[in-house]
């Protein structure tokens, strides 16, 4: 028996010569033990400490009540300290308990009961502080005397693997909690080959909401079979490359077919779930609903791409689209066609009806050209009234011209707009072309005869030719010169003067535009005007006009005084009603101080015919400013005897070409005298226009005409050559032949 239990013997062989060899406690005690008896209690002696010597785990016979331990197994030795023995030691000591007593009526209880105990501790383990372990307590008896076999169990590694499992338990509900109750949806994805890859293991509600489909219904899916067929594949891909660790986390935007055939967007975010060798066990996927996000992106790009009242491609979609349908018409010899369309007098519709009901004849005219297409053609609006339609995958040129005159039927029914039925008719160009051709040249080649068309009467169409293309480059390039001409101040004003016939002396001028072109020379007001009405560039040129005659007439005041004659003006309908033209007019008299008696505006009669409310206020603003305002022209437009009495005229000017026929037709004759009654009648003044022969000046003061202008008086002049007609009386004529002043423009 080794020093352990040797000691345990020495004190229990002390205990017994001190009590002598009576019983011990608790049982009969022979007489004398024999040296047999002696033996065998050695024995098993032996046995019991070779069983505690093999024990994992602390063991100690200690003494009841005090808590001594009389037999420690190694393993006891071994924990509690190489340095000291714990036999001798009291166990609260020895496991650091501070409450001895507590352990000790522990141990009388063991002791009188009989029965073992747990009890759960934190000790004091040498060289690791406090540790968690189990004490156990049976009674025993040791060589007779009542004890307490005590046995200590280390709890760290157990306390540890419990607790790990504590925590994977809490970080499971964590995970599930987050999984069920999050607002986006979530699945766990199989990686195959069982289930098969893609296959969806657990969804969580948010996901079954955004598919339209219940837990059970997806579970039984596959990834591919829920998305959108054309984003299958991508979507695939991106699981594919981080279950195989190409991707650590793959991102992909990407849709998904409802089974109520809704589309839904989501973006959606994979990263793998892998075990402790590394391997992938499953893929887990967040899907973030960004439907109104890709609606609101589809909606800009439409807007981008679109026109906002008619829905229709606009300029930039029109041209992507051409540029398109002629590559492929390069390809396969094929032709591309072009229809330019422009409603014929449509403003006449907004300043009558107002633009809402404009608007509403634009939406419905674009879907009757629209329901005139083909598959695979295009209408698009480039602004304002006009339409433009490409036509793809032409085998002839002459196909295209079917299509534009059903273009043109369309428009021409009866539309309902504004409480009222509209007659309206379309000017429409056709252009073609395939290899070699441009979007930008077959553009402006329709654009050209779409113009042809309105001059050839409208409510028709026109197949552009090369003539017509060069009169499109014709007209961008005197747009493009008249913008430099407003800048580099080439523009300049010159005046032909109106004879009174009850003075006989000149009372008047008219202002007539001219261009000092830098290569051409002077260029009159007919090559220019049409292509500055047609893109309001009248505008801010009517504009310049109007500061300009108003600044010369203002020097003749100062000049001439009382025989000053009034400046006439040329406005177009353009500046009426939109630019504030009262305000312009008022403005130019209070910047010069002309008095307004000498200052009058001319407007054709075919501009008064489509004036609207808004316009004749503005024609009202200006008459209620003492300024003279004139229907140039009559006799050439449908000006009913209701606009005369309507507007706020104060002057008839009879077109040239009734004058021209006095004497000679006899219904130019008539109709001459029959306008200067009508306008004797209502009070206003009459001018002729266009007096080139003494004859014709004697017919018009013979039918009372009050005021004549043209070659025969003088020709447009600058003003230092007119001044000198100015107070004097009627002599010879200062020029000869026929008149070209048409029109004279703003």
């Amino acid at each position: 028996m080794d020093r352990r239990h040797a000691t345990a013997r020495e004190s229990d062989d002390q205990g017994r010569s001190e009590q002598g060899s009576g019983p011990a406690r608790g049982a009969e005690a022979p007489a004398a033990l024999g040296a047999s008896a002696w033996d065998e209690l050695a024995e098993m002696e032996q046995r019991w400490a070779a069983l505690l010597d093999f024990s994992p785990h602390p063991v100690m016979v200690v003494r009841v009540p005090d808590g001594t331990v009389l037999l420690a197994n190694p393993e006891a030795q071994r924990s509690f300290g190489a340095s000291q023995d714990p036999v001798g030691r009291r166990l609260a000591s020895l496991l650091g308990i501070e409450s001895a007593p507590s352990l000790q009526a522990r141990l009388e209880a063991v002791d009188e009961s009989g029965e073992a105990e747990v009890v759960l501790k934190q000790a004091a383990w040498p060289g690791r502080g406090s540790v968690p372990v189990e004490l156990r307590l049976a009674s025993v008896r040791w060589h007779g005397e009542p004890a307490v076999l005590a046995k200590v169990r280390d709890l760290s590694d157990r306390m540890t693997v419990e607790y790990q499992a504590e925590q994977l338990l809490a970080v499971e509900q964590k995970f599930r909690q987050a999984f069920e109750g999050a607002a986006i949806g979530m699945a766990l994805v199989a990686v195959g080959p069982v289930p098969a890859a893609g296959a969806f293991l657990e969804v969580n509600e948010a996901l079954c909401t955004l598919l339209g489909r219940d837990a059970d219904d997806l579970v039984a899916c596959t990834f591919a079979e829920v998305s959108h067929p054309d984003d299958a594949g991508m979507g695939y891909e991106v699981l594919r490359s981080v279950s195989e660790g190409e991707l650590a986390r793959g991102v992909v935007e990407q849709r998904y077919l409802r089974p109520d055939g809704r589309v839904v967007w989501a973006r959606v975010t994979t990263s793998a779930v892998r075990g402790s060798d590394g391997q992938v066990r499953h893929l887990v996927s967040q899907a973030e609903d960004i439907t109104a996000r890709k609606d609101a992106e589809a909606q800009l790009a439409h807007q981008a791409l679109h026109d906002s009242l008619t829905s229709l491609p606009n300029r930039a979609h029109l041209m992507e689209h051409l540029q398109s349908a002629i590559a492929r018409a390069t390809r396969t010899a094929r032709v591309v066609g072009v229809l330019h369309l422009d409603i014929d007098d449509f403003k006449d519709v907004n300043d009558s009806l107002g633009h809402t009901a404009g608007d509403a004849v634009l939406v419905e005219i674009a879907r009757r050209v629209t329901d005139l297409l083909r598959d695979g053609d295009v209408a698009a609006r480039l602004g304002g009234d006009e339409l433009v339609v490409v036509c793809d995958d032409l085998t002839d040129p002459s196909e295209i011209q079917v299509l534009a005159q059903r273009v043109v039927d369309a428009v021409t029914r009866p539309i309902e707009a504004a409480g009222h039925v509209l007659h309206l008719t379309a000017s429409v160009g056709v252009a073609t072309g395939g290899v070699g051709a441009t979007p930008v040249r077959l553009v402006r080649d329709a654009d050209a005869a779409m113009y042809r068309a309105k001059r050839s009467g409208k409510a028709r169409y026109e197949m552009g030719d090369d003539s017509l293309a060069a009169l499109a480059i014709r007209q961008i390039e005197i747009y493009d010169g008249l913008h430099r001409a407003l800048e580099r101040h080439e523009l300049r004003l010159v005046y032909q003067p109106i004879l009174d016939l009850s003075e006989d002396r000149v009372t008047g001028v008219e202002a007539l535009l001219r261009w000092d072109h830098p290569e051409r020379g002077v260029v009159g007001p007919a090559e220019f005007i049409d292509v500055a009405e047609s893109r309001e560039l009248i505008v801010p040129i009517g504009r310049w006009v109007l500061h300009e005659a108003v600044r010369q007439a203002t020097l003749w005041f100062s000049e001439f005084g009382a025989d000053a004659p009034r400046m006439w003006v040329n406005i177009s309908d353009r500046q009426v009603g939109r630019h504030d033209l009262a305000g312009l007019v008022r403005g130019a008299l209070d910047d010069t101080g002309l008095p307004v008696e000498l200052l009058g505006l001319e407007l054709t009669e075919r501009q008064v015919v489509r004036t609207g409310h808004s316009v004749r206020s503005d024609l009202a603003a200006i008459r209620g400013l003492g300024v003279g305002l004139a229907i140039d022209d009559f006799g050439t437009g449908r000006t009913g005897i209701d606009y005369l009495r309507e507007l706020p005229v104060s002057h008839l000017k009879i077109d040239r070409t009734f004058v021209s026929g006095l004497g000679q037709d006899r219904t130019n004759t008539a109709l001459t005298d029959a306008i200067i009654t009508l306008g004797r009648g209502l009070g206003l003044t009459v001018t002729a226009e266009g007096v080139e022969t003494s004859d014709q000046l004697g017919r018009l003061r013979q039918a009372g005409c009050h005021r004549v202008q043209g070659y025969l008086l003088g020709r447009p002049q600058p003003p230092s050559a007119v001044a000198a007609t100015f107070g004097a009386g009627f002599g010879a004529p200062t020029g000869a032949g026929p008149e070209q002043e048409q029109p004279p423009g703003p």
